[in-house]
């Protein structure tokens, strides 16, 4: 996939480069794919009036992946923050940028920009609410930037989240199925068993356990299904292989911790 800068964006379609002649900002949602010889993280670029005002304010991380971003932005007359991005190594250490969203009538406002560790200089945006409901929605049902395994990978995420006796059945607990774009053929769905841990306090035994899943020519609904039939008949645990955890955790539940 060819990623096209915001700058060349906004020649190409000048009616997003500045506000409507109503004075409404203008959101546009572009979704970058790294080339697969060069691994990294599938981006949602927010572009307002051409800009891209997440990496314009932001340097210290990427923005989120579509599945992470593109519910969150829904527009409400209650005021609610969103985290479009996230510093590489954690929000803790590097800070964040938060939005505040709120609509207001016929407008949503994009407003009280911030970062925890540093100064966001990004002025507030008001769009037009049902144009920007529009933008919203259509990046949502876009799937045109995914390969193969990330269809897959997006699917199967679903089925569990809408399923959790899939997983909770076998008395584990779901975190995610991942797709890397420099592994075109496989997915990679992780799981914690017995259950996530509660606090850092919390020194009861658990496992993380990784499935590495490959891909075929079939049918992706066929794929799911033939994967979800798997988890009801066979517990989990018996294939996935231990990848996080600790040494004596492993011991205690009687699993082999990687070497």
């Amino acid at each position: 996939m060819t990623i096209t800068p915001a700058r060349a964006i906004a020649r190409s379609f000048p009616d997003l480069a500045s506000p409507d002649e109503a004075g409404h900002d203008r959101l546009a949602i572009h979704v970058a794919v790294p080339d697969p010889l060069r691994p990294g993280p599938v981006e949602t670029r927010l572009l307002v009036n051409g800009r891209p005002v997440i990496a314009e304010a932001f340097r210290k991380g990427l923005p989120y992946q579509p599945e992470d971003l593109l519910g969150a932005p829904e527009a409400t007359d209650r005021p609610h923050e969103v985290r479009l991005a996230e510093a590489y190594c954690t929000e803790g250490c590097c800070g964040a940028l938060y939005v505040t969203i709120v609509r207001d009538g016929d407008t949503v406002v994009w407003r009280d920009w911030r970062d925890p560790d540093g100064t966001v200089t990004l002025p507030p945006f008001r769009f037009h609410a049902e144009q920007y409901a529009a933008t919203i929605a259509r990046a949502g049902r876009d799937h045109g930037s995914e390969w193969p395994a990330r269809g897959l990978a997006r699917e199967f995420d679903r089925r569990l989240r809408d399923e959790p006796g899939l997983l909770s059945a076998w008395h584990c607990d779901f975190w995610g199925v991942f797709a890397h774009n420099g592994e075109q053929d496989r997915i990679r769905m992780f799981f914690r068993y017995p259950r996530r841990p509660s606090s850092p306090d919390d020194h009861d035994p658990w496992l993380q356990f990784e499935w590495v899943i490959p891909i075929d020519d079939s049918d992706l609904d066929a794929q799911v299904a033939h994967l979800a039939d798997r988890l009801q008949r066979t517990d989990p645990k018996t294939w996935a292989r231990v990848v996080g955890g600790h040494p004596d955790y492993a011991d205690r539940l009687g699993f082999p911790w990687p070497h």
